[in-house]
């Protein structure tokens, strides 16, 4: 599978928009199909202390078949989540609820723990 991927964001005045877009495209051999991925999340980041950042965000995540049996089928889920960070741990918790006819699930939470590593 050959997936190039574009991604950008901006801060501006605790604003934050970002933006990622995919494209995967199936070797010959492989049994998968070619699709379109765009994700689109805005938030505002809230610092009651030096070491504490709360984000409140929504996030849009649409994909769309560019080949195979489901040639077009869009599928969008739209997903409301809170990121805290605290020194260089961040831990985000959020639902995402499909919002088109097509999808796979109907809810499911989501959570992911990170830590920044620097050198």
């Amino acid at each position: 599978m050959f997936e190039p991927n574009l991604r950008a964001g901006v801060d501006w005045k605790q604003f934050i928009v970002q933006v990622a877009g995919a494209l995967a495209i199936p070797e010959r051999s492989s049994n998968s199909n070619s699709q379109a991925t765009l994700d689109v999340a805005i938030g505002r980041y809230f610092s009651p202390d030096p070491r504490l950042q709360i984000t409140p965000m929504i996030e849009f995540n649409t994909t769309t078949r560019l080949s195979g049996q489901s040639y077009g089928e869009t599928k969008s889920a739209i997903l409301p989540q809170v990121r805290v960070k605290w020194l260089v741990w961040a831990l985000g918790v959020g639902v995402q609820v499909p919002i088109t006819r097509a999808r796979d699930f109907e809810v499911r939470p989501l959570f992911d723990l990170v830590y920044e590593y620097a050198f």
